[in-house]
């Protein structure tokens, strides 16, 4: 089986050399990844944004992390308020997946309640709230790592939202489970 070694190179000073963003892109979206929305509360009412780039960190203690770019008017809005929600999404929520994913991210209608200060998204699968306790730069993006101050678990039957080469799609069940 041979590799595609279009973008690769080998560094020949230990610095490696820019690879091709479209390649990079083409390769990223290759890679399929659950579809969460992340939300804070600002001054003038719940903000979010589609983001795929989202895992679990740690059991002991409960945390998660994320990755936002710098420029996502978000990020900016958790450095100030230091808490956000993860919105798990599920079959059937494209529309609110795609209409948080734009630059105009206008939560106007969108149902909301609020947990503690932290606005979560009605119809959910699953709802994090989350303290952000440690944001480093990562490239073009900040990552953050934080502390899970609650769960709720809506429908353990539905099925996960996932992005794959740029289209929605989602898991078929199966009858089998992993321990």
């Amino acid at each position: 089986m041979g590799m595609r070694r279009t973008g690769l190179s080998e560094p020949s000073s230990g610095h490696a050399e820019p690879l091709p963003q479209d390649l990079l892109r083409e390769a990223f979206s290759m890679f399929p990844a659950g579809v969460t929305i992340l939300s804070t509360m600002t001054p003038a009412g719940p903000h979010g944004t589609t983001v795929s780039a989202f895992a679990s960190l740690s059991m002991q203690p409960a945390m998660v992390m994320t990755a936002l770019a710098y420029t996502s008017t978000l990020l900016h809005h958790i450095q100030r308020s230091r808490r956000f929600a993860v919105n798990y999404l599920s079959a059937g929520q494209e529309d609110l997946a795609m209409s948080l994913a734009s630059r105009n991210k206008d939560c106007t209608g969108l149902d909301w309640a609020d947990i503690d200060g932290i606005p979560v998204l009605r119809g959910c699968s699953v709802v994090m709230t989350v303290r952000a306790d440690r944001m480093q730069q990562a490239g073009d993006h900040c990552l953050i790592s934080g502390h899970i101050l609650g769960v709720e678990i809506a429908d353990r039957a539905s099925r996960p939202l996932v992005y794959h080469s740029r289209t929605f799609a989602t898991l078929a069940p199966t009858d089998q489970t992993v321990a």
